[in-house]
């Protein structure tokens, strides 16, 4: 949850919407996961390659999400995010 950063937010509940707030950490290397919920399977994974980190997230139908203030569709949403990003 917290390092692929998949969260509700508080006045929406059962994953309506969600804010996405990863915790990068490039000695871990990578992280992935999913958290399944009432309205289907959010999947997401960072990787730290050359200098950058390439977070990859999935959005069920349903589930209106963000990542750094954008709106992401349904479906795969892919990011690169250079160390002075975060």
């Amino acid at each position: 949850r917290s390092l692929l950063g998949i969260a509700p937010l508080e006045n929406a509940p059962a994953f309506e919407k969600i804010e996405l707030k990863p915790i990068f950490i490039e000695s871990l290397q990578y992280a992935k996961g999913c958290m399944h919920t009432v309205r289907g399977k959010i999947e997401a994974n960072w990787i730290f390659r050359d200098g950058k980190f390439v977070y990859s997230v999935t959005i069920p139908k349903g589930v209106c999400a963000t990542f750094q203030g954008k709106e992401l569709s349904v479906g795969q949403n892919i990011f690169t995010i250079s160390l002075s990003e975060i």
